[in-house]
């Protein structure tokens, strides 16, 4: 490994190799290479800002570049590796080269763009900042422009795909608490310190801003389905937990419209049976006359606590009827006959194992 120290020191020292007369004269320039051709750690110290014009190699399997201003120990920015090495630390690194690297202990791994909790900003201006922000560690604010009219996704600010590999063993993922994104900011105060009654944060803010012209769609956050050949079990595409630790917990809150997507319709047949696949279900007869449910499974379970909006769209107005026991619980304990515009809302409870009935729409009696 080689290290090269750069900082504003009082000496000149070169290990290994003199220094060039232009830099013993103050100019510090270099227009070769420092090597130790000793295969032992080196370094180079200049009483002024160097200024490099050729190459500088550092020379050395794991080697690496220390820019040290204030002489302070430990402060390496910038790894160079051949992706062989052995990863025994933790790497703070802009890059890591195409390879296989070992993790040999527990307290190893890799990190980018880090600053961890003994990094302290202490903001102590006597106005607000300028720019709002005093710490910004991943900022993508430039320009996307197409000159040539052609068609992409143009850019991916930021990209999460990792590949989890159980390579021969039990792998175990955790789930709670972790991810591709996580955000655990830490609120407190010191001493006679206190939040304003305006103070808020949000976790992820999306807010877009179309300047001029007509950009047909924006989606803040979109979930994408499953793919591969493999199997998943179970898909949640947003799960909220149990927020009872502040004093008006809110799950979800919506201030504008919540749309269902308009499903194509579901044409059913005698005795069917519907596996739901969406909260709203459009259904018709298939050409019948008039059908009715399966005896025994008009529909078949779904989770504890999901909803199903079933609506009657046949356009030649053919009722549709579900039979009441039947995996349903409905008002009445009674068949419920469809007509063409009418409604059926259902819930699935798993102590009862079945759809229980908690709102209609009989607009066509």
């Amino acid at each position: 490994m080689r290290s090269v120290s750069i900082g504003a020191l009082l000496s000149i020292l070169l290990l290994a190799a003199p220094l060039p007369i232009a830099a013993q004269q103050g100019t510090s320039e270099i227009a070769g290479k420092i090597t130790d051709e000793t295969g032992t750690a080196g370094s180079a110290v200049f009483s002024v800002a160097p200024t490099f014009t050729g190459n500088v190699t550092v020379a050395g399997d794991g080697a690496k570049l220390t820019f040290d201003p204030d002489a302070t120990a430990s402060q390496t920015f910038v790894n160079f590796t051949d992706g062989t090495e052995t990863v025994s630390g933790i790497w703070m690194l802009n890059q890591l080269t195409n390879g296989t690297y070992t993790v040999n202990n527990n307290a190893a791994g890799v990190t980018a763009f880090g600053a961890n909790s003994n990094v302290i900003l202490d903001y102590t201006a006597a106005s607000n900042p300028v720019f709002s922000s005093i710490a910004s560690f991943f900022n993508a604010s430039y320009e996307i422009r197409d000159s040539a009219g052609k068609s992409g996704t143009w850019t991916l600010p930021f990209t999460a795909s990792p590949t989890f590999n159980a390579n021969n063993v039990t792998m175990t993922v955790t789930l709670l608490g972790s991810g591709d994104f996580i955000s655990t900011p830490i609120f407190k105060v010191t001493g006679a310190g206190a939040f304003s009654a305006a103070s808020g944060r949000n976790g992820f803010y999306s807010k877009p801003t179309v300047s001029s012209g007509t950009l047909p769609n924006y989606t803040a956050i979109s979930i994408g389905n499953k793919t591969g050949a493999g199997t998943l079990t179970n898909h949640t595409g947003i799960e909220i937990d149990t927020l009872s630790g502040a004093t008006n917990p809110v799950g979800l809150r919506n201030a504008s419209t919540t749309v269902y997507p308009n499903n194509a319709q579901l044409n059913l047949g005698a005795a069917f049976s519907i596996t739901p696949t969406s909260t709203y279900l459009r259904i018709g007869s298939n050409g019948a006359a008039a059908i009715s449910s399966s005896a025994t499974t008009s529909i078949v379970d779904g989770q504890d606590g999901q909803l199903l909006i079933i609506v009657n769209t046949d356009p030649s107005n053919d009722i549709i009827t579900f039979i009441d026991n039947s995996n349903v619980v409905l008002a009445g304990s009674a068949n419920y006959a469809m007509n063409a515009g009418d409604s059926l809302q259902l819930i699935f409870d798993s102590s009862y194992l079945t759809w229980i009935e908690i709102g209609r729409g009989d607009v066509n009696p």
